[in-house]
């Protein structure tokens, strides 16, 4: 058996850690009998972005037929995070990736695949989670209605045969909720080029992307889509004083608002990223707190 190992290395730089993940895509489709290891050990730090651009990566290669090893140590930041969002288990031979979402690490929700018919059962679960763990006393709404926006828009662009991924975790000391959305595959300026034909001529990719967060536009290409692109997100990111970081084909996008200062950058990188990679970040801190009737501990199903 053919054994080819991927060290995973220290990157905090989303561009850099994107242009990575775009290095190691296998041309090659026909990896059977070949054994995929990837090595966590050197590293000291992960976030959601890593994991579910990761899984994008790992998934393909077993679509391509390779079997997957992860290695990491335990007990460290990294090993713990790789460990309680299940990020270890998903690729093994026995696992059952329609597992109960369940968790030992009360900030951390399970890393999950993308399934169409499931996208408002599992907004319902995530918001669950948190709010019988982290976020007790906070209306959850926004968290919910994120997700859902999140995954139907991915779900619009996609069209992969790698679906995409979802990760989540709660920064208690910055109160802060991020959630990370990753799939392989058209990309959303690539959709919306389509989309408006060629009668003005095609749009760069950046300006595809600027197109997509207009207010009210949509491709409207599956029944899901509820037709306000991604601008039902944007709202949210401005409500809650966060940040959103759009990455998708050629297209980089990002906004932080914090207070009344708000930063925004929209550009093309130097490579092409395949299909969409989303980041959202929220301050919990100006999440509306529950009425003392609904107060009450969620239990989750």
């Amino acid at each position: 058996m053919q054994k080819i190992t991927i060290k995973i290395p220290n990157c905090e730089h989303l561009v850099e850690w994107l242009r990575f993940i775009v290095n190691n895509r296998n041309s090659d489709r026909s990896n059977a009998g070949r054994l995929f290891i990837f090595d966590f050990r050197q590293i000291s730090f992960l976030f959601p972005y890593h994991l579910t651009s990761l899984a994008c990566l790992i998934e393909e290669y077993r679509l391509s037929g390779a079997r997957i090893r992860i290695l990491y140590r335990e007990g460290t930041d990294s090993g713990n995070f790789i460990k309680y969002s299940k990020f270890d288990q998903y690729w093994t031979s026995n696992s059952n990736r329609n597992y109960c979402l369940k968790a030992r690490l009360t900030n951390t929700m399970p890393i999950w695949k993308h399934k169409v018919e499931n996208i408002d059962a599992f907004a319902g679960v995530i918001q669950n989670f948190y709010a019988a763990h982290s976020l007790k006393e906070k209306d959850l709404t926004p968290l919910r209605l994120t997700v859902v926006e999140a995954l139907n828009n991915i779900t619009d662009h996609s069209e992969s045969k790698v679906s995409g991924f979802i990760a989540t975790q709660f920064y208690k000391q910055k109160s802060e909720l991020c959630i990370s959305i990753c799939d392989f595959g058209k990309g959303i300026p690539n959709k919306v080029n389509e989309f408006i034909g060629d009668v003005k001529g095609r749009l760069d990719d950046s300006q595809a992307l600027q197109k997509a967060l207009e207010l009210g536009f949509s491709t409207k290409s599956n029944p899901h889509n509820r037709g306000f692109g991604l601008d039902i997100i944007l709202t949210i990111v401005k409500a809650n004083k966060g940040e959103i970081t759009i990455v998708s084909n050629r297209a980089f996008y990002s906004k932080q608002i914090q207070s009344v200062n708000v930063k925004s950058e929209l550009d093309n990188l130097a490579f092409s990223f395949p299909g969409t990679y989303l980041v959202i970040k929220l301050n919990t801190s100006h999440f509306q707190l529950l009425e003392a009737e609904s107060s009450e501990e969620v239990e989750l199903f």
